[in-house]
Formats: C-alpha cells, sequence, structure tokens
C-alpha cells in the first residue's frame, strides 16, 4: 500500500503537507525497521540468538504496519 501511495503522489502536481509528513513518516518506520532487523541479525551471528524481546517485537511490528496505514491514509485523502 505503501509503494502505490507513493506512486499516486509522484504523479500529483502538488502533493499537501499531510502527505508530504506521511511519506517521511513512512521512510522512518522503514529505517527503524532496517536498523532493528540489522540487530537481530547481528545477534544471530553469534549461534542462537537470545529470545526476541516482546518490546523489540512490538517495535517491529508497528514498523511494518505504521506504512501500511500511512500509505492507506495518502490513498484515501488523495484519491
Amino acid at each position: 500500500m505503501a509503494v502505490l501511495a507513493g506512486r499516486q503522489l509522484l504523479g500529483s502536481r502538488a502533493p499537501g503537507a499531510v502527505e508530504v509528513v506521511l511519506v517521511v513518516l513512512m521512510g522512518l518506520f522503514w529505517l527503524a525497521f532496517v536498523a532493528l532487523a540489522h540487530r537481530r541479525m547481528q545477534a544471530m551471528t553469534t549461534g542462537r540468538p537470545p529470545a526476541l524481546p516482546p518490546r523489540t517485537a512490538l517495535l517491529l511490528v508497528g514498523c511494518t504496519l505504521a506504512p501500511a496505514l500511512c500509505g492507506g491514509v495518502i490513498l484515501v485523502r488523495h484519491g
């Protein structure tokens, strides 16, 4: 959904401030997801990693769902 929203915004002439902020938030969520995943992969290099803490798992779920929600808002507002 985030990719569709980005495509729609690229095709528009003048995206609003809300849409621009949502795109920035999607990028930040993606970067946070990559950073958390990288930490987890590094923990796996030493053998069996420790159990994933609930807080990290919740952050990963949030970083997965948030861009989809932001993209949905963009599609609804701009569509």
